[in-house]
């Protein structure tokens, strides 16, 4: 019987040894993706602390925001189109300005601004004449 016992020992150590082959690859997979997890933190992390969306970053960045005459958008400070347009597409970074398109027949922006659309010019009331008349650009 102790013969038969160790005629299955080289079968025994291949399989005991193919067994640790296939925990370490497991172990490796774990590590490599516990890591990758780790920088993954770190990179929305980091990414939404620049962006002002945690605590105390946010605040300190909308006051820089309306400091800079820019406006807030999807947690970015984006700057504003100038008077005349809207903004049509609104920034991909934070302090850059996204497309402004200029604004339509009968209506008008009058100052710097985040606007979606432009508004539309007031009509007067029958019996009332309008005074003077803003053209935008």
């Amino acid at each position: 019987a102790s013969d038969a016992c160790l005629d299955d020992f080289p079968h025994i150590l291949s399989s005991f040894s193919a067994f640790l082959d296939v925990m370490a690859n497991r172990v490796t997979l774990y590590i490599f993706f516990q890591i990758m997890l780790i920088v993954w933190i770190d990179l929305a992390c980091s990414s939404r602390l620049y962006r002002g969306t945690l605590g105390r970053a946010r605040g300190a960045r909308d006051v820089s925001c309306r400091e800079s005459l820019g406006y807030t958008h999807d947690d970015m400070c984006c700057l504003k189109c100038p008077a005349g347009t809207y903004v049509k597409d609104h920034c991909m970074e934070t302090f850059q300005r996204g497309s402004c398109e200029p604004c339509g027949f009968d209506t008008y922006t009058e100052h710097d601004n985040g606007l979606n659309q432009c508004l539309w010019c007031t009509k007067c009331r029958s019996g009332r004449s309008m005074l003077f008349s803003i053209l935008s650009n």
